[in-house]
């Protein structure tokens, strides 16, 4: 299943790349996310507890980041075992400066087998798509209020 989306940032590519590679920062805005841990460098452990539609249980899993071009963009590998199944999938996620602004641009492929499949599936392509949206509206909060700059 193919998912993507753009998300607009008022602020410069640079800090919101580092946000989007603060273990801080993923673990307040990943939906359900219990625990993550920075393994080294792009390496990453999460636990996340999910209850949408038909796919509700704890997943453990790895999160790999490849091909970073700081500032530009970079490539995410995930793999998570539940309860539900097991869920794998990529993303390639490009930063594109506007003026003072940033967007970004997220297109991957998720996949899910296991016990919960059959039902879930119909019901991935949404989920993913909220989860997403949830993920880049926090990111985004998160972003604007380190960039306010300081009241005298």
């Amino acid at each position: 299943m193919r998912v993507h989306g753009t998300f607009e940032f008022r602020a410069p590519p640079a800090a919101v790349y580092e946000a989007l590679l603060d273990p801080a920062a993923l673990q307040s805005c990943i939906p359900g996310c219990e625990d993550l841990e920075a393994l080294g460098p792009g390496r990453y452990r999460a636990t996340v507890k999910v209850g949408i539609g038909g796919i509700r249980g704890t997943f453990q899993g790895d999160v790999t980041i490849t091909d970073e071009e700081p500032e530009r963009g970079y490539r995410m590998e995930v793999t998570a075992r539940g309860g539900p199944g097991t869920v794998s999938g990529t993303a390639t996620i490009r930063l594109t400066p506007s003026g003072d602004d940033t967007t970004v641009d997220v297109e991957g492929e998720a996949r899910m087998s296991g016990p919960a499949a059959g039902v879930a599936q119909r019901l991935f392509g949404g989920i993913a798509s909220s989860m997403m949206n949830q993920f880049f509206g926090c990111m985004r909060s998160r972003v604007a209020s380190s960039n306010e700059a300081p009241t005298a």
